[in-house]
C-alpha cells in the first residue's frame, strides 16, 4: 500500500533518468536508522553500567563513612581514657 503512494515519485524520477534513487534513499535512511538504533542500545547499556557503578560507589562511600565514624568514636574513647589516667596521676 505504501509503495503505491510513492509510485508517482518513482515514476517522476524514472522520467528524469533516476530509476533507483528512491530505493537508494530508502536504503541510506534505513542504514542510518540502524546505526542510530545500534548507538542507542550502546548508550543505554553504558547508562545502565554507569548507574550501577554510581550505586556501588554510593554504597562504598556509605560504608567508609560508617567505618570513619566508628574509628572516630574509638579515638575519642581512647583520648578520654588517657585524660582520665592523666588526671589520676
Amino acid at each position: 500500500m505504501a509503495s503505491q503512494g510513492h509510485r508517482p515519485i518513482l515514476a517522476a524520477r524514472q522520467l528524469h533518468g533516476e530509476p533507483d534513487m528512491l530505493e537508494q534513499d530508502f536504503h541510506a535512511i534505513s542504514r542510518q536508522v540502524d546505526a542510530l538504533l545500534k548507538q542507542l542500545r550502546a548508550l543505554h547499556a553504558e547508562n545502565q553500567r554507569l548507574k550501577q557503578q554510581q550505586s556501588n560507589l554510593f554504597a562504598e562511600r556509605d560504608e567508609l563513612q560508617r567505618k570513619n565514624e566508628l574509628a572516630r568514636a574509638r579515638v575519642e574513647a581512647i583520648i578520654l581514657r588517657l585524660r582520665a589516667l592523666e588526671a589520676q596521676s
